[in-house]
């Protein structure tokens, strides 16, 4: 998988930078930020996330829905990264067909944000909305395979999963104060 995340990344670099300062109008300012982030689960999670990223000054409404699907690619990449690892560690048939599972999942929702970045890109929000569901959907289903059948265990990726989410649970409320239902 880390030839994928290779690939990833430098689609990721080369279409944020040619795409993102793109986007011309206002930049949006903090009040903004705190706008959205006091409409997602993790106020605090999504805030530092957000005014953590050096690119956030630099964009309106279209660009931060942009920049949280592409702070979203960054988070998926970790955890495509982390994966091998994990299986090499399992030793339980159990846990390596499940982490199996997750690699299948994280791999179809790492295409998933890509295409949504593209799709922001484009100013196709609609089909951000679309992508979006559909990557988190994939990484719910790595969630949840540690919970539907004996031995019930949280998942090595809890943690990768639960930002994935938030982080996918941003980029819902961007779309929506853009007029996307």
């Amino acid at each position: 998988m880390a030839s994928l995340s290779g690939v990833l990344l430098l689609v990721h670099i080369s279409l944020m930078a040619t795409t993102l300062f793109y986007y011309p109008s206002h930049a949006i300012g903090q009040d903004v930020v705190e706008q959205v982030c006091q409409q997602t689960e993790d106020y605090q999670f999504c805030f530092n996330t957000i005014l953590r990223d050096p690119r956030t000054p630099a964009v309106n409404m279209e660009g931060l829905c942009l920049l949280s699907v592409a702070i979203t690619i960054d988070h998926v990449r970790e955890a495509v990264d982390k994966i091998p690892g994990l299986l090499e560690k399992a030793t339980d048939p159990v846990d390596k067909q499940r982490m199996t599972t997750c690699q299948s999942n994280y791999g179809a929702a790492a295409g998933d944000f890509q295409r949504a970045w593209g799709s922001a890109s484009s100013k196709a929000f609609h089909d951000v909305l679309g992508w979006v569901q559909k990557g988190s959907g994939q990484v719910i289903n790595c969630e949840n395979i540690y919970r539907q059948s004996p031995p019930i265990r949280e998942s090595p990726l809890t943690v990768d999963n639960h930002n994935v989410i938030k982080l996918a649970g941003i980029t819902l409320v961007v779309l929506g104060m853009l007029g996307v239902r």
